[in-house]
């Protein structure tokens, strides 16, 4: 019986063979199609593996560690507790010596601390944050390791490992010094951001510093010191224990559980929620794609293959009479087909990696090009792209035989002689308009409703990935972008308020400023938009949201209260037409208010209401000099026009 089956197998592969060389165009087109799925597979699943890839890059660069909790002050005997839990994997140690003096372009409120690291904090948590790394970790006292940035703000265009740089300092107990640094390596990090609150795991442990002693300073570049160096000159109140707890566990998990391991209450945790889901948001394009691109190539491979079945019958139905089974049938169906999708897999994955290289990178820039850095743009290979390719197309090519497998299964060989493909339901049509043309067509088009329903879905899904693709790797018309939200060729801001210094704003930019660049040869237009960091009186009765916004960024929201700022735009009102807005108020009563200057708009934030705000009064006073506040009556509340950004009155 075994050597029975042997016989079978050897005269079924020499039909397929013999049947294959024979249809040669037939099988070409498959080949192509399978092809041309496989490419497609490989792009998106490059595309989406990528995304998701550099989404995690993205977010750990900007929380600037891998440590997703710390302990302020921790004692050595707090962190042993901690890292004896199953759940935390690593525990480092952050240490905040001092801050570099006489930085040039600094503002008062932003320092580059001077911080050093264990061996477990840079190696784990902070070096897979950073990038473009040259030289080595600083092990002397002497030796220090920089951002590029940092060198730039210290004067240094061209670093060279082992130059000296000449540094001013402060130690956190005061004392200020002068000291030859030895360059021991340099990097790129992704701290500072302009008019961005500095807030980065790098420096941790000196914003905590500043935090705890109620200043305002926040780290926006750093200089890592050695260890040798902060056990000479550190103190205990710079210290920060960090580790890496298990993300499976939310914020309340593992604060719970931390708290009972250390005995103290003051243990942060933060990251433990949403990055992952981030970038499989960010993922969804490809993946979208990818299911489109399943049911287009089903569509088609079904297409073809049925095709080529019915066109067959006849062969299939002798083979019948001459003693093959169903099951050896649909066995000559499959091989044909498995043959068919080898060929074009492996072809589809060499063009589809090389396609991948080319346009991924393309693809990504155009998606997130507004990373700032961040965001790398250069395709991720992972053998998961391949598994995934493979899978997926050999289950299109494997869905889209199973009909013609059946069909070739279950023909009788009466049948096969006289077999025709006909619908066995066909409606009478009677008309005076005679036979014309195109009425003969658009029957024979939806004679069998179900063919006809794949014939315009195979041509639907077609343009759509085709348009899907083609919009996606495609970059941004800038020039329609800038049209839309920046009508104007370049803006004169003075940035002093970003700065801390708020008291400068007034004497930057004045009306002879301006008519110097108005008698400019090509200036046609100038448009002016008046700021202010402004102060509210008596706010706690209706401005809580924008109270809780300030203190994810500034502290605790009574901390906030105390010194509630906001930024006051006034325009003009041509421009206050660009925006939307939300009011109790009737239109005509808001023109006057904003005729008679005494209206006022605050800008939509999460948890304000409109409908609570309109109509209020409030006190607004300039922040810096002793004048008397203004009331102003709120109006209502503003959308945000294209290209604004930030939380204004």
């Amino acid at each position: 019986m075994r050597a029975d089956r042997k016989i079978q197998n050897r005269a079924i592969q020499r039909f397929v063979k013999n049947n294959t060389r024979k249809n040669k165009a037939r099988n070409v087109i498959l080949v192509i199609a399978v092809v041309l799925v496989t490419i497609l597979m490989t792009v998106m699943f490059g595309a989406g593996i990528s995304i998701f890839h550099n989404f995690q890059l993205a977010n750990l660069r900007t929380a600037g560690t891998k440590a997703n909790g710390g302990l302020y002050m921790a004692t050595e005997k707090e962190m042993e507790q901690i890292s004896a839990l199953d759940e935390v994997e690593a525990t480092g140690k952050q240490q905040f010596v001092g801050e570099v003096l006489d930085v040039k372009g600094m503002p008062s409120q932003t320092i580059i601390s001077m911080t050093a690291y264990d061996e477990t904090e840079w190696e784990n948590f902070i070096k897979p944050t950073v990038s473009d790394i040259t030289g080595n970790y600083p092990r002397q006292e002497s030796e220090v390791m920089l951002s590029r940035w940092t060198l730039e703000k210290l004067g240094v265009d061209d670093p060279q490992i082992g130059m000296t740089i000449s540094v001013k300092y402060k130690l956190l107990s005061g004392e200020e010094k002068q000291q030859e640094f030895t360059l021991s390596g340099y990097y790129t990090d992704f701290i500072y951001e302009t008019g961005v609150t500095p807030n980065s795991g790098n420096t941790m442990a000196a914003n905590l510093y500043f935090i705890n002693h109620s200043m305002s300073k926040r780290a926006a570049g750093n200089m890592i010191v050695s260890s040798r160096f902060a056990e000479e000159h550190g103190k205990e109140e710079g210290g920060l224990g960090t580790f890496l707890i298990d993300d499976r566990l939310n914020a309340e998990e593992a604060l719970a559980l931390l708290d009972h391991a250390a005995g103290n209450d003051e243990i942060f945790v933060s990251g433990l929620s949403g990055t992952a889901a981030q970038a499989l948001m960010g993922a969804m394009i490809p993946i979208l794609a990818v299911i489109f691109v399943m049911i287009s190539g089903y569509l088609l491979i079904y297409n073809i293959i049925n095709i080529s079945v019915l066109q067959e019958m006849h062969m299939y139905g002798q083979l019948k009479a001459l003693g093959a089974t169903s099951k050896q049938l649909k066995k000559i169906v499959r091989k044909q087909v498995n043959l068919v999708a080898a060929v074009g897999i492996i072809l589809g994955l060499l063009f589809g990696t090389a396609f991948a290289v080319i346009t991924v990178p393309k693809f990504l820039e155009a998606l997130m090009n507004s990373q700032n850095g961040k965001f790398e743009f250069g395709i991720t290979v992972s053998p998961l792209i391949y598994v995934f390719t493979v899978l997926f197309a050999y289950m299109t090519v494997w869905f889209s035989a199973r009909k013609g497998m059946r069909l070739a299964g279950k023909v009788s060989p009466t049948e096969a002689l006289k077999y025709v493909d006909v619908v066995h339901k066909i409606k009478g049509h009677k008309g005076s308009g005679g036979g014309k043309l195109y009425r003969m067509a658009y029957r024979n088009v939806f004679r069998s409703r179900k063919r006809a329903l794949v014939t315009f879905a195979s041509l639907f899904f077609g343009l759509l990935i085709y348009l899907t693709v083609s919009s996606s790797t495609q970059k941004l018309d800038y020039n329609l972008k800038y049209d839309r939200e920046m009508p104007y060729d370049f803006v004169m801001e003075d940035i002093s308020w970003q700065l801390g210094n708020e008291e400068k704003a007034e004497k930057s930019l004045d009306d002879g400023i301006l008519e110097k660049v108005k008698n400019l040869e090509g200036v046609d237009k100038i448009e002016t938009d008046y700021v202010e960091v402004t102060k509210v009186e008596e706010a706690e009765q209706f401005l809580a949201p924008y109270a809780k916004l300030q203190a994810l960024y500034s502290g605790a929201e009574e901390e906030v209260w105390s010194d509630l700022r906001f930024k006051a735009v006034g325009l003009s009102m041509e421009k206050l037409q660009e925006f939307t807005w939300n009011s109790t108020l009737p239109d005509e009563e808001i023109q006057n208010y904003l005729e008679s200057g005494t209206g006022i708009f605050l800008v939509a934030t999460e948890g304000s209401d409109y409908r609570e705000f309109t109509g209020k009064e409030i006190q607004v006073s300039k922040v810096g000099v002793s004048v008397e506040s203004i009331t102003y009556t709120v109006v209502g509340i503003l959308t945000k026009a294209p290209g604004e950004e930030g939380e204004n009155l």
